[in-house]
């Protein structure tokens, strides 16, 4: 994760600007698909149904020039998965099946280099994201009533990926459509919380957990500083609309 942060300060960094730079802020809010990766309960007796969450924040921008462009994004997130399972085998019709939910929710960090080509948009960089709140739910309760926080580490690094376009606006605003795509590097899952959690059944090998979500992402955009030079000299002054 050291790698990335220092390759993502080594973009900012090396980025030249040629012509005017600006600052923009924005509000952004997503929706779509959650999945929680954890390699011995796909290959044993669980399925992942489709689950879904959300996240809702805010954005700030620097814009080196028309193409290159560095933001911080703050958001607030939702994420929950259901699993279908039984005590024997998932293909088994001869055993009931139970249905177990895993929902956390916090605030997640984006710092992304964002590079615009004729109204599209690529993006990538770090993330962080924090848990505060937890719960699971199961048709078969399998341990004794707890705060779910427990069993998550406080938070965890990841990778994001996006792209988009825009579709509307004028000068100094816009409105963006797009696809981020975020999955956590680091296992999700406390050594010292619950044993064999989030399964609650004990495996071969230990395999970490790893969050993966894939939203749809609008975000409105308004410029509100700008950097100009200053006629007979060198130094620029921000400016402000």
């Amino acid at each position: 994760m050291r790698k990335l942060l220092t390759l993502s300060l080594i973009t900012v960094i090396s980025l030249k600007s040629y012509g005017q730079s600006w600052m923009d802020i924005g509000v952004k809010g997503g929706w779509g698909l959650n999945f929680l990766y954890n390699k011995n309960m796909l290959d044993n007796d669980y399925t992942a149904k489709f689950s879904s969450g959300f996240t809702v924040g805010g954005k700030l921008g620097w814009n080196f020039n028309e193409s290159h462009e560095v933001t911080a994004d703050i958001m607030y997130y939702q994420f929950n998965q259901t699993f279908k399972y039984n005590q024997t085998d998932s293909s088994s019709t001869g055993s009931p099946q139970y249905t177990r939910n895993i929902s956390f929710s916090g605030m997640q960090i984006f710092l992304m280099y964002r590079n615009n080509k004729d109204g599209h948009y690529v993006e990538f960089g770090p993330s962080l994201t924090t848990v505060s709140k937890a719960s699971v739910t199961d048709d078969l309760p399998l341990t004794p009533a707890q705060d779910d926080y427990v069993n998550f580490m406080k938070s965890h690094m990841g990778i994001t990926f996006g792209f988009g376009g825009y579709f509307i606006g004028t000068q100094n605003f816009g409105i963006t459509m797009g696809f981020r795509a975020n999955y956590a590097l680091g296992d999700a899952v406390k050594d010292d919380g619950v044993t064999n959690f989030p399964a609650f059944q004990k495996f071969d090998s230990y395999t970490a957990t790893h969050p993966l979500t894939l939203m749809l992402v609008m975000e409105a955009n308004l410029d509100f500083a700008f950097m100009a030079k200053a006629k007979c000299s060198n130094k620029r002054k921000l400016i402000l609309f």
